[in-house]
C-alpha cells in the first residue's frame, strides 16, 4: 500500500511533468529525467550543460523530481545535431555523453510551428566510486536477415562513455503479426527476455540474433524491441526501445499477351498452396496485343493463364522478387491420336509459304500415340508436318491459322488433312 508521503511526492512528480509538458506543447524543448543508477530515484540539484554543433553552450538544474529543460520560451536551446551533454551532481560521478538531438519526439508537434517540436533526454548518473562501467546502449536498427523468409535481428550501439566488454544485456520483443489475407487478423507475442554479451567500444554497434522467425509472404510484423543493462549503468535510457514495421517485399509480374486471342484468366498461387487465386477481376480480360503488371508479393508461384476454359500457358515454381516479365504466345497442342499406332519422332512448323522449318522435337524425343505435345508460337499461320521412323508415315496440313489455343490431330492417311480447331 502507497504510504501518504509516496502519494505526495508522485503528486509533485506528476504536477511537474505537466508544467513541462505544458510548456512544451507551445514551445520547442530539450527536457528529461536524471536518476539515480543504484536506485532509480530521481538526483535534485544536479546540472546539466550542453555544448551544441554550433560550439553554444547552456545549464539547467534539475527540480525536486529530477526534471531538467531548456525550454526556448526563456532561453536558448541546443541546436539540431550533435550534442555534447554533461551531468554532475554532489555524490556522483561526472556523466559526459554525445548524442543526438533531433526534436522529433513530439507527436503533436506541426510543421506550421516548428517551436512545438522537443526532445527527451534522460540520463543516471552512477555513485561516487561505483566501479560499474557506465555507457549509453541503445537499439538503432531491427532487420531482418533475409525474405520472405527469414531471422529478426537487432542492433544494439554504445554511445559511451565507457567501453563495453564482455558485458550482459537484456533484450524484450514484443511481436505483432498481421496475416496478408483479407480480412486480417492479429496474433501478439511477446518473448522472454533473453541476454546477450556486448563487446563494445564507443560508437560501435553490435548485431543480435533475435532467433524469430519470419515469413513475409503470409505476414506483416510490428516489432518492438526492448534493451536493459545487466550489470553496468546505462546512462541515458531514452533510447533503449526501437520499434520497427515489417512488410513483405513486392515484386511485379508483367505479362503481355501475344497469343492472338483475349486472357479471360490469369490464376497464381504460391506453389506450396493448393489454392489458386485469380488476378483478374469477374467478367475483366487481358486483350491479345495487351500488355498488364501486377504488384506481388515476392515469393515462387505457379502460374495460369487461361483462353475460356482452356489452359494456354502454365509457369510452375516461378521466383518473383523484382520484375518478372511473361510473353503470352499461342499455343499449338500435337495430338497423335489414335487409330495412328506409331510414335512422331519429326514435328515441323513453319509459315506457310516459307521453306521447311527444323525438327521441334528434343534429342531423342518421340510423340507417343494417344499423348500430346504443346508448342507455343507467335499469331500466323502456319504449315505443319509430323513423320514417323526415318520420315515414314508423313501427315500435314496447311494454311492453318494459329491463335489462342489451338490443337491438330494427325489423320490416319497421307491425304488425311486430320482435325483442326483453335479457340480464341
Amino acid at each position: 500500500m502507497m504510504s501518504a508521503t509516496n502519494r505526495l511526492h508522485r503528486l509533485f512528480f506528476l504536477i511537474s511533468l505537466l508544467t513541462v509538458g505544458a510548456a512544451l506543447s507551445a514551445t520547442g524543448c530539450l527536457w528529461g529525467v536524471v536518476k539515480d543508477g543504484t536506485t532509480g530515484a530521481p538526483v535534485s540539484g544536479a546540472s546539466v550543460t550542453y555544448v551544441d554543433s554550433n560550439g553554444n553552450t547552456g545549464t539547467a538544474t534539475t527540480n525536486s523530481n529530477g526534471l531538467y529543460w531548456f525550454d526556448s520560451a526563456t532561453g536558448p536551446i541546443p541546436a539540431l545535431g550533435p550534442v555534447t551533454i554533461n551531468v554532475g551532481a554532489p555524490g556522483y560521478n561526472p556523466l559526459s555523453l554525445p548524442t543526438l538531438v533531433q526534436y522529433d519526439d513530439n507527436p503533436n508537434a506541426s510543421l506550421a510551428s516548428l517551436s512545438s517540436f522537443w526532445d527527451v533526454q534522460s540520463f543516471v548518473l552512477a555513485p561516487s566510486g561505483t566501479p560499474a562501467t557506465a555507457a549509453d546502449i541503445a537499439v538503432t536498427d531491427l532487420f531482418p536477415d533475409n525474405q520472405p523468409r527469414g531471422v529478426m535481428w537487432a542492433r544494439i550501439t554504445n554511445n559511451g562513455p565507457d567501453t563495453l566488454s564482455g558485458e550482459q544485456v537484456s533484450v524484450v520483443v514484443v511481436e505483432h503479426r498481421f496475416t496478408l489475407t483479407a480480412p486480417s487478423t492479429e496474433e501478439h507475442f511477446t518473448d522472454l527476455p533473453t541476454q546477450y554479451t556486448l563487446n563494445l567500444a564507443p560508437g560501435q554497434t553490435q548485431a543480435v540474433n533475435l532467433g524469430i522467425q519470419i515469413d513475409t509472404s503470409r505476414y506483416r510484423y510490428d516489432f518492438t524491441v526492448q534493451v536493459s543493462a545487466v550489470g553496468f549503468v546505462d546512462a541515458a535510457s531514452g533510447n533503449n526501445t526501437y520499434q520497427e514495421s515489417v512488410g513483405p517485399t513486392m515484386g511485379t509480374l508483367a505479362l503481355t499477351n501475344a497469343s492472338g486471342a483475349d486472357i479471360t484468366s490469369l490464376q497464381f498461387r504460391l506453389a506450396a498452396d493448393p489454392n489458386w487465386t485469380n488476378m483478374l477481376a469477374f467478367g475483366e480480360i487481358v486483350q491479345k496485343g495487351q500488355s498488364r503488371s501486377w504488384l506481388i508479393t515476392a515469393g515462387t508461384y505457379d502460374l495460369r493463364v487461361y483462353i475460356r476454359d482452356q489452359v494456354l500457358d502454365e509457369r510452375l515454381n516461378v521466383g518473383i522478387s523484382g520484375t518478372y516479365g511473361w510473353t503470352v504466345w499461342a499455343a499449338l497442342d500435337i495430338w497423335n491420336s489414335p487409330p495412328n499406332w506409331w510414335p512422331i519422332e519429326e514435328v515441323h512448323i513453319y509459315p506457310e509459304g516459307a521453306p521447311e522449318g527444323p525438327n521441334l522435337l528434343n534429342l531423342g524425343e518421340t510423340i507417343p500415340p494417344g499423348a500430346v505435345r504443346r508448342f507455343n508460337l507467335a499469331p500466323g499461320v502456319y504449315m505443319f508436318l509430323v513423320t514417323g521412323a526415318n520420315g515414314d508415315f508423313p501427315r500435314g496440313r496447311h494454311d492453318a491459322a494459329v491463335a489462342g489455343v489451338c490443337a491438330w490431330s494427325p489423320g490416319p492417311s497421307i491425304l488425311d488433312p486430320g482435325v483442326y480447331t483453335c479457340i480464341q
